[in-house]
């Protein structure tokens, strides 16, 4: 029994150690040509229905107390917004936006986060479950767990006839208005938190879906 049970522990790592090696990584300041756009819309619109995480990850500095949006995914035709990130700077909060299932907008305000001092900071945003009837969030600064929500509303899919008016924008334009910048920002779509924080240098432990699968069989 205690062989089978190894067994199964390992047959399960292995599962999910190959389901978080399956990831994209898109580099948002690069996309600009409308072709290029819809092509980085439809991966998005697929890993929302799809991909068990979704992260947002971004080096950027911005003035003490000034803010702005940092991610946005919209509709050009009526300005829908389906996912928005934004920095508030005066009240020290990141603020998630998007359309949920019933048409209305959601917001999730992800409090502590300290990116507007004037100091260059790097975030992660963790969208868990996008797919699922109750996704989460969690907010990381500078490799720290900041806040996190989860029971949130479900997300609307976006609609494959939506693809090619779909419009990405970032705030790399406005923050160096505001004397900011912004050094990276990359959409990175599933993979485990181990290997986000390879790319984000940040020392993340394994993901918990491992250990808990890897624990159950044990026991």
């Amino acid at each position: 029994t205690q062989k089978l049970r190894g067994a199964l522990a390992l047959l399960l790592l292995c599962t999910f150690a190959s389901a978080s090696q399956d990831l994209q990584v898109i580099d948002l300041l690069t996309v600009g040509e409308s072709r290029q756009m819809t092509a980085v819309a439809e991966k998005i619109r697929t890993a929302l229905l799809t991909a068990a995480d979704i992260y947002l990850l971004s080096t950027f500095r911005l003035p003490p107390k000034q803010g702005g949006v940092l991610f946005g995914l919209y509709s050009r035709q009526d300005n829908t917004r389906w996912l928005e990130a934004s920095v508030v700077g005066k009240i020290n909060k990141v603020l998630v936006r998007y359309k949920r299932e019933d048409g209305r907008v959601h917001a999730v305000n992800l409090q502590q986060a300290g990116l507007a001092d004037g100091r260059t900071h790097t975030a992660l945003l963790r969208l868990r479950g996008p797919a699922r009837p109750s996704p989460a969030l969690q907010l990381y600064v500078d490799c720290k767990l900041g806040d996190q929500h989860s029971g949130l509303p479900a997300l609307a899919p976006i609609p494959p006839a939506e693809v090619d008016g779909l419009e990405i924008r970032t705030g790399q334009k406005a923050y160096l208005r505001m004397q900011g910048f912004v050094e990276s920002m990359k959409m990175i779509l599933g993979g485990s938190m181990a290997r986000v924080g390879a790319l984000s240098e940040c020392p993340f432990q394994g993901d918990e879906s491992i250990h808990s699968a890897v624990t159950s069989a044990l026991h």
